[in-house]
């Protein structure tokens, strides 16, 4: 079974104003520190998906993007990159997690089914 991944960042939690630990501080504005994502696994038509959240260090605000100049690969690479160094879980063990559940749904080990509703008719 081939499987694609894709990431999807959401929503993007900023300091304001913020400066970093350097000497001089940089001071910058709107500052990410914590960012939605959401990593999707698929295969023909099936897709599952898990979501979470990942803190990015601001203790160093040298090389700082503006806000304005953000896109889906720039903040999905600090994502990545973050979660390999916190050690707050790989993102293979993420891709391990969410290939999972797609093979689940995929090959369910429990499938709920219903009866007919039919009227019961009888006295006691």
């Amino acid at each position: 079974m081939a499987l694609s991944y894709q990431w999807e960042i959401g929503t993007l939690d900023t300091y304001p104003t913020a400066s970093d630990s350097q000497s001089p501080a940089n001071k910058r504005n709107d500052v990410i520190h914590m960012v939605h994502w959401t990593l999707m696994a698929s295969t023909g038509s099936m897709m599952a998906s898990i979501i979470g959240t990942q803190a990015l260090p601001t203790d160093n605000l040298s090389s700082y993007t503006e806000f304005n100049s953000l896109d889906q690969k720039t903040v999905t690479g600090w994502v990545t990159a973050s979660m390999e160094l916190a050690k707050t879980g790989s993102v293979q063990e993420l891709k391990n997690v969410v290939s999972q559940s797609l093979y689940d749904l995929i090959n369910p080990i429990s499938v709920p089914k219903h009866l007919l509703q039919t009227a019961v008719t009888g006295s006691e």
